[in-house]
């Protein structure tokens, strides 16, 4: 079962990246500048990892 997992999430990570340069020139062509792009990217990591968490922070 962890190998499908595994198999599907290399699978969807390839559909990401490849569709990237897509989605960037559509930004830049709507005006949006290259760190704006990154920093929306970065935001959108930052809340994917704080929902995939499955215990609290500890200090």
């Amino acid at each position: 079962m962890g190998y499908l997992i595994g198999v599907f999430l290399i699978l969807i990570s390839g559909s990401c990246f490849g569709t990237l340069a897509l989605f960037a020139r559509l930004a830049y062509e709507d005006g949006v500048t290259p760190i704006t792009l990154v920093m929306g990217g970065m935001m959108i990591v930052v809340a994917v990892i704080i929902l995939a968490r499955s215990e609290a922070p500890t200090a």
